[in-house]
């Protein structure tokens, strides 16, 4: 798949979680790499991982990562997603998976402004910056064009 994306020119979307230790993520970039993939675009879908890991996939010079309500939910990556640059953070519901709220067991795509808002807090800045930025991410990264203002 990853050779007919490159042929085809497609952004590609690693959807890779595993048991918390990596494994799978840092097996996958291993892969990207020795198969010479890396000028390919691509996009960490629901990305949870350590700052260690989101390094190592900065390799990757056009890499973006999706943050979605499962940290807000869990706990987790609060030291993370203030790091992540901000040319490379966008925002996903992953609906109707991983909801930002332990009672909701169906996530919503309007749950968007509740991870906002926490990813805003986190990065300590206006939720009208933040909300530019990863919408002009998500353009660029998809080449939609932007509409008239």
């Amino acid at each position: 798949m990853l050779i007919l994306a490159r042929r085809k020119h497609f952004p590609v979307i690693i959807h890779c979680r595993d048991c918390g230790d990596g494994s799978a993520a840092k097996r996958t970039l291993e892969i990207i790499l020795y198969h010479d993939l890396a000028d390919m675009k691509f996009y960490r879908h629901c990305f949870d991982g350590t700052i260690e890991e989101m390094t190592a996939w900065q390799q990757l010079p056009t890499i973006i990562f999706g943050v979605s309500g499962k940290f807000i939910r869990d706990n987790t990556g609060l030291e993370v997603i203030p790091r992540i640059p901000p040319h490379q953070l966008v925002l996903e519901t992953d609906s109707p998976f991983l909801s930002p709220f332990p009672w909701c067991p169906v996530n919503q795509p309007w749950n968007l402004p509740v991870i906002a808002k926490e990813v805003s807090r986190l990065r300590n800045i206006p939720l009208s910056v933040l909300m530019w930025t990863v919408n002009d991410n998500a353009l660029k990264f998809f080449q939609i064009p932007r509409q008239r203002q």
